[in-house]
């Protein structure tokens, strides 16, 4: 232990104005997003401005202490002046997390309870380690196994713009090709994530602290990449989402269908304009729900299309959330993507089409209404702020459910359409990164109040959660494709 400290008090004398900075930047960060927070809808552009500038900067100023820290003492090579003083090891290793629990973890941790309070949520100590620990592993840890297997700033520098080459590549293709994640679904991906990196990281921790073995460390910083990069882009969210209803239980699951709509087809109502986006065609199919309550509603997580042609030629594609059922006041339909060469060879032809649709069913939960105007805790939402043509909440992470609002008068009753201010959290509740803001905020636009009856006016917020996961699928035989394109 006084080894520990001893090189504690080493890197703090040499580092100290890094680490000073970092809790400047953490603190300014939370004194921003306080001031965000006070001030939901009509926040100086200032004040949103300083507050994403602190949010994209005080990592790289986390990551700068990192490289520094691990360098004091390189690991790589063996001809540095540390590994002839009778270091421990494990005392070395215990030195440097010390350090970034100090200069770090714990400012993070002081400013979430803080802005927690502030919100006026309890800041729970569990909580609040959860979301520690779990910044510590996908923020901190990549960067600090990346300094353990390079020997200088240069390197690291390199290695960075690479990763940061790779990821503008990566997401380029992803946009292109239309990859899409299921939305309630992304805590298994981020939790996958996290234990990947951390067996990673760790690893690379013991194998150059304990052993030095720099070449076996550096083959696992890029496997465990290239894993990475696997694993989100070939992710199965249709398997996920099979492991999420199995977790879900509960009782009877409702006896949904999902069937062509052909009066709607013949209508025109439901014919969308379709367009084309790197070479894919969008196509609006009339669909009807069947067997659906009506305190529930039916959300697709993701389809997944299969269309085949005269001679076998086919399309295939998903499961994806690009692909998903719509609907408005009238009619419901499914936004469905073909490849434009497919479709331009086969638009007249008949064909046959497989949908599979992963969705997920909410039922309205419970109701609040608050005064419009005024500042208002809205249970399973959390602090709303209403003027004539916004909403605007903010609710700590891990929140699950979707959302909507209407706006009532109380003297006429006059009420607004339905309007959608949250689509969906998690399917479970966990307290993961949401980057530095630990209570999220969002603002959202609603049909317009009147001024003079706002005083009058009440926001109605309906809370929705999901009860059931269900697969579906709709096989229609004899489409032609281009009926449902208007020229």
């Amino acid at each position: 232990m006084r080894q520990l400290l001893h090189i504690f008090k080493k890197d703090l004398r040499r580092l100290w104005p890094l680490a000073l900075i970092c809790w400047s930047m953490v603190a300014l960060h939370a004194s921003h997003r306080w001031l965000l927070l006070a001030h939901l809808l009509n926040a100086p552009l200032k004040v949103v401005m300083g507050t994403e500038m602190f949010a994209g900067l005080t990592p790289l100023f986390w990551w700068f202490l990192l490289v520094f820290l691990i360098h004091q003492e390189p690991l790589c090579g063996d001809r540095q002046f540390w590994i002839t003083r009778p270091y421990s090891r494990w005392s070395l290793l215990g030195a440097k997390l010390l350090f970034v629990a100090v200069a770090i973890q714990i400012p993070v941790l002081l400013s979430d309870a803080f802005l927690l309070s502030s919100a006026g949520f309890p800041p729970l100590l569990s909580t609040l380690l959860v979301r520690n620990l779990y910044i510590s592993v996908v923020v901190l840890l990549p960067v600090a196994a990346f300094a353990m297997v390079t020997s200088g700033i240069g390197q690291v520098i390199a290695t960075g713009l690479a990763f940061v080459a790779g990821m503008i590549l990566w997401v380029n293709y992803t946009v292109m090709f239309g990859l899409g994640r299921y939305e309630g679904l992304e805590w298994m991906l981020q939790v996958t994530a996290a234990i990947l990196l951390l067996a990673a990281g760790g690893t690379v921790a013991v194998l150059q602290y304990r052993f030095r073995k720099t070449t076996h460390s550096r083959a696992i910083v890029l496997g465990a990449a290239l894993i990475l990069a696997v694993v989100a882009h070939l992710f199965p969210w249709s398997k996920a989402f099979a492991l999420q209803a199995a977790l879900t239980g509960g009782g009877p699951r409702p006896e949904i269908q999902i069937a062509l709509d052909r009066n709607g087809a013949k209508s025109g109502v439901q014919r969308r304009a379709t367009h084309s986006t790197y070479e894919f065609v969008e196509i609006h199919l009339p669909v009807r729900i069947e067997g659906l309550a009506q305190s529930m509603e039916l959300v697709s997580d993701g389809v997944k299309l299969t269309v085949i042609a005269s001679g076998g030629q086919h399309w295939e594609y998903g499961p994806t959330s690009n692909m998903s059922l719509m609907r408005s006041a009238s009619s419901t339909w499914m936004r469905l993507h073909l490849d434009n060469r497919f479709y331009q060879r086969f638009r007249s032809t008949p064909v046959n089409v497989s949908l599979s649709m992963d969705a997920t069913v909410f039922r309205n939960h419970h109701t609040a209404t608050v005064p419009a105007g005024t500042w208002s805790f809205v249970p399973g939402v959390g602090q709303c702020a209403s003027d004539v043509s916004r909403v605007a909440c903010v609710g700590p992470t891990g929140t699950l459910g979707r959302i909507e609002t209407v706006w009532r008068n109380r003297e006429t009753g006059v009420m607004s359409a339905p309007e959608e201010v949250r689509s969906r959290g998690a399917y479970v509740s966990l307290p993961l990164v949401s980057w530095l803001n630990p209570i999220p905020n969002g603002a959202f636009t609603i049909s317009n109040i009147d001024p003079q009856d706002l005083a009058a006016t009440d926001i109605v917020y309906t809370v929705k959660y999901p009860v059931a996961h269900i697969q579906r699928e709709l096989k229609i035989d004899g489409f032609r494709m281009e009926e449902f394109r208007i020229p």
